[in-house]
């Protein structure tokens, strides 16, 4: 960690002098929202015909990216350039928007001084190493180069590229985590004990002189874009991070003084493609103006390395346990045999019957040879689709968000409750047991048996239970009406909105047999639909 620490200075050392770069900027595809003042700005002058190329048409398509707002802008200061007149406080207000967006102008290639030279290809880094006391530690170390593309002869003169960039980064993170300690680690309570009398404490982390920090090393290629006069923008990113030393806990002999102790003892992998397209429409015959981004991503992810020194078939199928060469969130289950004569049976290692009355396999078994690998609880595939539409004063906003590619565990009756003198929960699956034949999972017992209450150690975890998690949601709705100028002048209102939201709409579609939200299953506290009502008024 010192080499890292010691390049992150040489490095730093080389930004103050060549380029600063600025993690806090806004984001270049960030949206405007209407009532923003650089927004209303630019939508001012464009109306005025200060923008030669651009009429108010083009703002009919709703919010704007900043990229989009700068396209304008630069197009008015260019205008401006040519001996277009503006009157001074339109003057002020195009030195803000300059300052503004110096970085999306400096993107699109304006420039205010004539004859300089546009860069083609620039290369950037920073470094940061952040030590606060009783806080998380950490050391970033990030260099990374784009090519305008855009700027090259070759690309400049095609009238429908707006702006193309080619990137790619690399950097590494370090991380020390304060949940443990190099050092032995006591917490020393706040009041007195009521048995000594003083204040006590007890070890909270005994420590571990070889611990080391978490290092995640990542690289990045991504392509920004911009077509057709923003019609079309968008970015694609591919990545591969591998996060080495990871720490996680391990069970270890109870003679050093506790059962569990954390160490460096992973290594994982993440590779994917993130993708964001968005489409800019005006269909002039009815002033109807549509803008649509779908965001997708997909993520391969693989515990390369871990140390782990038992995996038993109840950890497997019951905790949150990791499993080298498989993706973090795997689920494991037991495949069902059949019933024989009343008792249930699952295939064990080499084919074996395993009988649900026998709980020793269960409990003391390595599940690795026994289990079968179902999938990973964490879906690859996930997706967003935004949409607004815009005719005359009226705005319709929907949002729907997608998963795919994960699995989930069905929730089921473990067994059969059996009736005493205590008082009995019957869960509402039990019905799994009247339905079934005893060919795909277990059926009703017969009267002499006794052990049927067994079974809820394998039942629940069987592979017939688990489900695909894909689906659709619909996640919010926004209709939104602004009063005309006109209209709010005669009320003597600066504007009005009126608009009604819904949120938290359900699942237009989903995979699993039972029609259960995958994120909600039942017994959890799923967020329930809401509808608002309200206005905005500026007098």
């Amino acid at each position: 960690m010192k080499k890292i620490i010691f390049a992150a200075i040489c490095l730093l050392s080389f930004r103050l002098t060549a380029a600063a770069y600025n993690t806090y900027a806004p984001n270049s595809w960030d949206i405007v929202k209407k009532e923003a003042w650089d927004y209303q700005a630019v939508y001012d002058l464009c109306e005025k015909g200060r923008a030669p190329d651009y009429d108010r048409n083009f703002f009919n398509r709703g919010s704007l990216t900043r990229y989009e707002l700068a396209s304008v802008l630069k197009n008015i200061l260019e205008a401006e350039k040519k001996g277009a007149a503006f009157t001074e406080e339109e003057k002020k207000k195009l030195i803000r928007l300059k300052k503004e967006y110096a970085r999306e102008l400096d993107a699109l290639g304006y420039r205010d001084e004539k004859g300089k030279k546009e860069p083609v290809i620039e290369i950037e880094g920073d470094a940061r190493v952040r030590w606060t006391k009783g806080e998380e530690n950490d050391a970033r170390i990030r260099t990374g180069a784009k090519w305008n593309i855009g700027k090259e002869e070759f690309i400049k003169d095609i009238d429908w590229i707006n702006y193309l960039n080619l990137r790619a980064t690399y950097g590494i993170n370090g991380n020390a985590e304060k949940s443990t300690s190099p050092l032995t680690l006591v917490s020393v309570g706040s009041s007195v004990n009521s048995t000594t009398g003083t204040i006590t404490g007890n070890i909270s982390s005994f420590g571990n002189p070889s611990l080391r920090w978490e290092k995640t090393y990542t690289t990045n290629i991504g392509v920004d874009f911009d077509l057709f006069r923003s019609k079309l923008s968008g970015k694609l990113d591919f990545y591969n991070r591998k996060s080495k030393d990871v720490i996680g806990q391990v069970t270890i002999p109870s003679v050093y003084g506790t059962s569990t102790q954390k160490f460096n003892n992973a290594e994982i992998l993440n590779r994917g493609v993130e993708l964001e397209l968005t489409g800019n429409f005006h269909i002039p015959s009815v002033d109807l103006g549509i803008r649509s981004t779908v965001t997708y991503a997909y993520n391969y992810n693989k515990i390369l390395k871990l140390y782990y020194p038992a995996l038993y078939c109840y950890e497997l199928v019951e905790a949150d346990t990791h499993v080298e060469g498989r993706p973090v969130g795997s689920l494991y289950s037991y495949d069902f045999l059949g019933t024989e004569n009343g008792i249930p049976y699952v295939i064990g290692a080499n084919g074996d019957k395993i009988s649900m009355n026998d709980v020793s396999v269960h409990n003391r078994s390595l599940g690795l040879d026994i289990l079968h690998y179902s999938g990973t609880t964490i879906p690859p595939h996930t997706f967003g689709w935004s949409n607004q539409f815009t005719w005359n004063n009226f705005s319709l906003y929907v949002y729907l968000t997608g998963n795919f590619g994960g699995i989930f565990r069905a929730p089921t009756a473990g067994s059969i409750p059996s009736v005493g003198s205590g008082k009995t929960f019957v869960s509402s699956s039990i019905k799994d047991f009247a339905d079934s034949d005893g060919t795909l999972y277990p059926t009703w017992p017969l009267k002499d048996e006794s052990n049927f209450y067994l079974w809820d150690r394998y039942t629940p975890n069987l592979e017939y239970f688990v489900q695909d998690a894909s689906f659709i949601r619909l996640k919010e709705i926004n209709l939104e009406y602004n009063l005309s100028k006109k209209l709010a002048g005669k009320l003597h209102l600066r504007g009005a909105k009126l608009f009604v939201q819904a949120r938290n709409l359900g699942l237009i579609y989903c995979a699993n047999d039972y029609g259960y939200d995958p994120e909600w299953l039942p017994g959890s506290n799923k967020p329930s639909a809401t509808i608002a009502f309200g206005a905005n008024i500026n007098f």
